[in-house]
C-alpha cells in the first residue's frame, strides 16, 4: 500500500458477521483506492495497538513528524486522516 504523497486517506470499514472478517478498504482524497486489509475483527485492535507501539520505538520524540487530524464517523463507519 503506497501512501506517499497523500495528505487525505479515508478508511472504509465492512464486517462479514458470519466470518467474522474485518475489511479496511483505504483510499484517498479522490476516491481512488489505496489498498485494503483483511482481518479477524478479534485482532484489529491488538494490530492498531501494537502498530501504535512499534511507531513510538521506531520514531523518537526529537524526529521530525507531521501533525494528523483524525475523523471517524461510527454510523456511516467511514473514516479520514489528514496529514499535515
Amino acid at each position: 500500500m503506497d501512501l506517499k504523497d497523500k495528505s487525505i486517506v479515508r478508511t472504509f470499514y465492512d464486517l462479514n458477521e458470519d466470518t467474522n472478517i474485518l475489511t479496511i478498504t483505504f483510499k484517498d482524497e479522490l476516491d481512488v483506492g489505496i489498498g485494503t486489509i483483511e482481518i479477524e475483527n478479534t485482532k484489529y485492535r491488538s494490530l492498531m495497538r501494537a502498530l501504535a507501539l512499534m511507531s513510538e520505538e521506531r520514531v523518537t520524540s526529537l524526529m521530525e513528524q507531521v501533525g494528523y487530524k483524525v475523523t471517524y464517523d461510527i454510523q456511516s463507519l467511514i473514516g479520514e486522516i489528514s496529514f499535515g
